[in-house]
C-alpha cells in the first residue's frame, strides 16, 4: 500500500520562544523529517533557529497547517518567524 504524502504547508513552533518557521513543500512529511535531522545532527544552516534547538529542542512542535480550518497567517501575527 502507497504512503499517502502531505502536500502543503508545514510549521515548526518553539512556544516557549514565540517563534516559528513556516514552509511548503510537495512531500512535507519528509521535509519536516529532514528539518528534525539536519536539526539532530547540528546541520542546520540557519544559525538562529540551530541555537534554539540546542537550548530548547523539548519545545519545538512540528505541524501541517490546514488551511480551511486554520488561517495561519492570524495565528501567527505576534510571533516571530525566522
Amino acid at each position: 500500500m502507497l504512503k499517502v504524502k502531505y502536500c502543503g504547508v508545514y510549521v515548526i513552533e518553539v512556544g516557549k520562544l514565540n517563534k516559528v518557521y513556516v514552509g511548503s513543500s510537495l512531500n512535507a512529511d519528509n521535509r519536516i523529517y529532514q528539518h528534525r535531522s539536519v536539526l539532530k545532527c547540528q546541520k542546520c544552516q540557519n544559525e538562529e533557529m540551530q541555537d534554539d534547538w540546542n537550548l530548547h529542542y523539548d519545545h519545538f512542535v512540528f505541524s501541517y497547517s490546514n488551511s480551511d480550518s486554520d488561517n495561519i497567517f492570524h495565528r501567527l501575527r505576534d510571533i516571530f518567524i525566522y
